[in-house]
């Protein structure tokens, strides 16, 4: 009879041990699932075109709630390295707004500038960076939880950062040219903006961008992040991209004794020293915004 009870008990203790030990798997899984995401899997919250417009565009007469806040959780691929990456941050659109403002007021008051094509840019793309980086501080802490919970290398994060930017949707964004001129209508199109450029804190709220707007953004973003980047232009090719200082091979520009490497910013899959064939002659480019560059020793033509 005893032996009957001593193995009844040991059945229930066996049963006992089993569920707690699959209640602790459990448990640990969920937590386990937690720590290696990034952010919850959902697609970005873009506000809509009338938004977008309302918000771009100063004589637009679309009201909109000055209080609102954009909550953006953006996920992406590096794919160098296959690694997917998530993160999210809230724009609100009285900065955004207040941004925006600032640049047209800056095209209004800006005086004749001598120098010529490439003086009229660093005017301009030093002007918007001094007036934006506080506002995308945000991103930049997301972006540092990121580097910390994945443990990711100087190279790492920037490339991290650089796709992160690069997934931003492309538009083309256009001063004084009609979007109705546009022979390629695969991208969408704006026109009407000042310099045809998007501030870091307009790109941050709308999720748009093209090609300088994406790269006077990684470059506020950058040096928030402690790394020292260029903002390059083209008058021959009309374009815009960014260099960086980091291990890398490829095509790179000089300065100061440092070899930067080039980074295409408009669109996924371009990694740094790699330029596009349609303007890769390096004699074209030209720096904007050194790595160098501060509020301190802003352009004293404003």
């Amino acid at each position: 009879m005893r032996r009957k009870v001593f193995h009844t008990n040991g059945k229930r203790l066996l049963r006992v041990c089993g569920v707690l030990v699959v209640i602790y798997c459990l448990f640990f899984g969920v937590i386990k699932t937690f720590e290696s995401s990034d952010a919850p899997p959902t697609n970005d919250t873009q506000p809509n075109r009338a938004s977008i417009e309302n918000l771009l565009l100063e004589d637009n007469p679309r009201l909109i709630d000055l209080n609102q806040v954009i909550d953006h959780k953006r996920c992406w691929t590096q794919l160098r390295t296959d690694q997917e990456y998530c993160l999210s941050y809230s724009a609100e659109y009285t900065e955004a707004h207040q941004s925006t403002r600032y640049k047209n007021v800056l095209k209004k008051t800006m005086p004749p500038i001598n120098t010529g094509y490439i003086g009229v840019w660093k005017t301009v793309y030093g002007s918007l960076y001094q007036r934006n980086p506080a506002a995308l501080s945000q991103i930049a802490d997301s972006l540092k939880r990121l580097a910390e919970r994945r443990q990711l290398t100087r190279t790492q994060f920037a490339r991290a950062v650089v796709s992160f930017v690069q997934d931003i949707p492309y538009w083309y964004i256009l001063g004084e040219r009609s979007c109705k001129n546009m022979k390629d209508k695969s991208f969408p199109c704006i026109d009407g903006i000042q310099f045809g450029l998007l501030t870091p804190t307009e790109v941050a709220y709308t999720a748009i961008g093209d090609c300088d707007s994406k790269s006077l953004l990684l470059y506020s973003l950058l040096k928030t992040l402690g790394y020292q980047p260029m903002v390059l232009i083209s008058k021959e090719y009309q374009h815009s991209l960014l260099a960086l200082d980091i291990s890398s091979s490829g095509e790179y520009i000089e300065y100061k004794g440092r070899s930067y490497y080039f980074w295409e910013t408009t669109a996924k899959g371009w990694q740094s020293g790699m330029l596009p064939p349609s303007s890769s002659n390096k004699d074209y480019w030209r720096i904007a915004l050194p790595p160098d560059f501060t509020p301190d020793n802003a352009y004293k033509t404003l």
